[in-house]
């Protein structure tokens, strides 16, 4: 039987929001956690100006540059896994 993470779908879409360089990467990183089974959700791709604001005000964030108006960032966490964590981060 063929692995599907929980996520698989939702996580696919927000991929498709990376740009190019950081997709690719990315893409090939997740088909990685797919072969070894660990499965992930992966919750945000882009930040917006108003979203990085709010990252400021509350603390979650130190400096400001602004660069863009768009920023590429991969936040995901961990649902669950085949084998323990030791072995993951190997």
């Amino acid at each position: 039987m063929t692995f599907v993470s929980t996520y698989h779908e939702r996580n696919l879409k927000n991929l498709a929001q990376l740009g190019d360089n950081t997709k690719m990467s990315a893409v090939t990183w997740y088909a990685w956690l797919i072969a070894n089974e660990i499965d992930v959700l992966i919750y945000e791709t882009v930040r917006t100006l108003e979203t990085q604001k709010g990252y400021l005000a509350s603390g979650k964030i130190l400096n400001f540059k602004i660069i863009s108006y768009r920023w590429t960032s991969l936040r995901f966490c961990s649902c669950r896994w085949k084998r323990n964590f030791v072995e993951w981060i190997r």
